[in-house]
């Protein structure tokens, strides 16, 4: 598997909310989300600010596909199906259809002709393409962090996960959230009007680590799209949510076999890909749009209906 590594320096604080399955706890802060890293110099496993592989996934997604949409000159918002747009921009949606297999071949022509999808895989109408990048956590580098990724030769690092934890803490980001008239019932209107609520958030000049991989076994233009993707991904995406209300710009840096992927290494790894857009841009448009055809279900019955029929079915 290709593995490529990088740093990335936060411009910006960082927001990422964690998961609370205890839904009857009621807060104003929204707490950061942390997963466990198992650390040799204490032996034992330490909790960690992170932001997960999906979230990264998501929003690389989206900028790489906005990329490849303006080369091939389509526009998203009047010619694409929106369950295929979904497809490409977020993965697809779950359905409750039932796929009518088409003949392989049909999946293989599709990732062939379209090597976004080949990178990216998701799910239309339940035809399930698997994706061919690998999407790591993202977490600080830290005292307990550093063995993490012994390919960059981080030298010592002095903070320690407790102590950014502490300072997270300490410094929660606060907004104000005015309600809609008549939406908050029990509320004085003074409590309607200035409603506060809180975010912990990974200060500004925090180092993250990061990797991207690329499965064994995909074609070079896969490849090609795979460092495309990197290139979106540096260029015009944050971190973490609330990007409008300046959190989660970052600047990076990714690493292959430990030398620096420079921004001129990357266009010319990305290059095959989109010069395979540009000469194939009416083929891959046509591809796109029969989709729908190709990528036929049928949509389940729910219990409710079968009964009905079952119901109204008797002895003639």
């Amino acid at each position: 598997m290709k593995r490529i590594i990088g740093q990335l320096k936060l411009k910006d604080s960082l927001i990422h909310g964690a998961l609370i399955p205890d839904f009857d706890q009621k807060s104003n802060v929204t707490e950061i989300r942390k997963i466990p890293v198992y650390c040799d110099e204490v032996g034992n496993y330490i909790s960690v600010p992170a932001v997960s592989g999906n979230s990264i996934r998501g929003t690389g997604r989206r900028a790489f596909m906005s990329r490849t949409f303006e080369s091939l000159e389509l526009d998203p918002n009047t010619e694409i199906p929106l369950d295929v747009l979904y497809l490409f921009f977020a993965g697809g949606t779950t359905s409750n259809a039932k796929p009518v297999p088409p003949n392989r071949q049909v999946y293989k022509d599709l990732r062939s002709a379209l090597p976004f999808l080949d990178l990216l895989g998701g799910t239309y109408r339940g035809h399930y393409f698997r994706s061919n990048l690998i999407v790591r956590f993202a977490v600080p580098l830290v005292r307990e962090t550093a063995a993490l990724y012994p390919e960059l030769k981080i030298d010592s690092v002095e903070i320690t996960a407790s102590e950014l934890i502490a300072v997270i803490k300490q410094n929660p980001v606060g907004y104000t959230k005015t309600a809609l008239e008549g939406s908050k019932e029990g509320l004085s209107e003074e409590e309607k009007g200035q409603m506060i609520f809180y975010y912990e958030a990974i200060p500004a000049g925090t180092t993250l680590l990061h990797e991207f991989g690329l499965r064994d076994g995909v074609s070079a233009l896969t490849e090609s799209a795979f460092y495309a993707f990197i290139e979106a991904f540096l260029t015009r995406c944050t971190l973490g949510g609330n990007s409008a209300r300046g959190h989660g710009k970052f600047e990076g840096k990714y690493y292959e076999n430990r030398d620096t992927l420079t921004a001129e290494e990357l266009a010319q790894k990305s290059g095959p890909y989109w010069e395979y857009l540009e000469k194939n841009r009416n083929r891959i448009k046509e591809t796109i749009l029969g989709i729908p055809e190709q990528l036929q279900a049928k949509e389940k019955e729910s219990e409710k209906t079968k009964n009905k029929q079952e119901s109204d079915t008797g002895d003639e």
